[in-house]
């Protein structure tokens, strides 16, 4: 009876460890596959409403700054890139809440500053581009 009883108790234990791998496997592939489609959506919305601005090539400048590794970057650090004055005395560093923050409502966070954009509302568009950008602006 006893050696039934430690048996089943065996099998139980394989049986959850089993499923707990299975489980975590499709866990790891659906956040994966989410997240690749956030960096899809991301470049989507990266090539509608910044590209014909910015690049993401290290030294490439267009009318605006090159978001090459935007994230951890002092605002108006690009050497010689004519950055307004409200932007070069605003000591931000860029990081993904105040990405986020300036993506809302840019003239807000930078009263003055010389980009043309009018912002972002929708969260979700701004997470995926930051995932975006944090992706493949490095």
């Amino acid at each position: 009876m006893k050696l039934k009883k430690i048996h089943f108790i065996v099998l139980v234990a394989l049986l959850f460890s089993l499923l707990s791998i299975v489980f975590i496997g499709i866990f790891h592939l659906l956040t994966v596959h989410k997240s690749g489609e956030l960096t899809l959506k991301g470049e989507n919305i990266f090539m509608a409403r910044c590209a014909s601005c910015h690049s993401l090539q290290k030294d490439e400048r267009r009318a605006g700054p090159s978001l090459y590794l935007i994230l951890g970057r002092k605002a108006a650090s690009i050497y010689q890139f004519p950055y307004s004055r409200a932007m070069r005395e605003s000591e931000i560093v860029w990081d993904r809440v105040s990405v986020k923050q300036f993506l809302k409502n840019p003239r807000l966070m930078v009263p003055q500053n010389r980009m043309a954009f009018v912002g972002i509302e929708d969260e979700q568009e701004i997470d995926a581009l930051l995932d975006f950008l944090e992706e493949k602006a490095r």
